[in-house]
């Protein structure tokens, strides 16, 4: 009754303007038009809260329900630990004296030190045996990879820190870097593989870190002294040994 109300008052209006009755019927028309394109409030389908949700990288808020959006989400750990040792730790592991007296016999002329090393057991026995050293596992390296990625190298430079400070107080002291592998593959692998990350290690310190390279020497014992007596991938074996062997060294 209302809108039959409304529609005769219009008719009323237009005609006292001096429109036409098809033009007062057309524009009744479009008005009704307008009117009926306006949504309904309560018909209105109601919003999901996105209020400080992140969007996504297309620029839309994730999908899912609110306990998958709002609950964080639990990150994939790492493998490997997460702490490196400091400098000053490794400071005071490789400026510890001997764990016992070197004898005359045990040591080695310094420019033959390296061939030595690699062709007399007993000089690889006596230096794990007695030299001041310090595991570093932190730096982890990919399994069958000698390479030391960019975001590990701020743990090389705790090493090079360390070793500055030695070779400050006495710049004849002499380090070893041994590498090593888990127990995957064969022996011969193992072993260049274990030699390459020694080298490895060496060449950051040198090139990156600015540590002399005569104070450095390297060797690889593959698979030979496993932390973790296991066949399977193991982190934790696949490892540097720091050591200091300027005891060793005849004067």
């Amino acid at each position: 009754m209302l809108d039959r109300r409304n529609l005769l008052v219009s008719f009323a209006s237009l005609a006292a303007l001096g429109a036409t009755p098809s033009l007062a019927f057309a524009q009744v028309q479009l008005k009704r038009r307008r009117l009926d394109e306006v949504p309904n409030p309560d018909e209105l389908p109601i919003e999901e809260e996105t209020e400080g949700l992140p969007r996504g990288t297309d620029g839309r808020r994730p999908q899912g329900t609110e306990g998958e959006r709002r609950r964080p989400q639990p990150q994939k750990p790492t493998e490997g630990p997460s702490k490196a040792p400091s400098a000053a730790q490794i400071e005071r592991s490789l400026d510890a004296a001997p764990r016992r007296k070197i004898r005359r016999e045990n040591q080695v002329i310094r420019r033959d030190f390296g061939r030595e090393l690699r062709r007399r057991r007993d000089v690889r026995e006596n230096i794990r045996i007695a030299a001041p050293s310090i595991d570093i596992q932190a730096i982890n390296f990919e399994f069958g990879s000698a390479r030391i990625p960019q975001s590990e190298e701020w743990k090389v430079e705790e090493i090079a820190i360390a070793m500055r400070r030695i070779l400050r107080r006495n710049p004849g002291e002499v380090f070893l870097i041994e590498g090593h592998t888990d127990a995957v593959g064969s022996n011969y692998a193992n072993q260049l593989l274990s030699e390459d990350r020694a080298a490895s290690l060496k060449r950051v310190l040198v090139r990156r870190f600015g540590v002399d390279s005569y104070a450095l020497e390297t060797i690889g014992y593959g698979e030979d002294y496993l932390l973790v007596p296991t066949s399977g991938p193991e982190w934790r074996n696949r490892r540097v040994t720091l050591r200091t062997v300027t005891d060793f060294l005849a004067r």
